[in-house]
C-alpha cells in the first residue's frame, strides 16, 4: 500500500514512478537482501485517508443539522 501526500495528480504522478522503477526496485530488494528471486512487487495506492477525510465531513455536517432547531410552521 502506498500513501501519496497531494492532489490526484500528485498521486498519479507517484504511482507512475513507482510502476516505472518496479524492475529496479526489485533488482535492488535481491541484492540487498541476497535473494535468488525477488518477490513481485505490486503497488496499490491507499485511499483510507481519504475515505477518512470524507466520513467526518459527513458526520459534522449531520452533527450540525440535528444542533440547529427546526422551526414549526404551523
Amino acid at each position: 500500500m502506498v500513501v501519496v501526500e497531494g492532489d490526484e495528480e500528485a498521486a498519479d504522478a507517484s504511482m507512475e514512478g513507482l510502476l516505472a522503477a518496479t524492475g529496479y526496485i526489485r533488482r535492488e530488494l535481491a541484492e540487498r537482501l541476497h535473494l535468488r528471486r525477488p518477490p513481485e512487487l505490486i503497488f496499490v495506492q491507499d485511499r483510507s485517508q481519504q475515505y477518512e477525510a470524507r466520513i467526518d465531513e459527513l458526520l459534522a455536517r449531520t452533527r450540525k443539522k440535528v444542533r440547529t432547531p427546526r422551526t414549526r410552521q404551523t
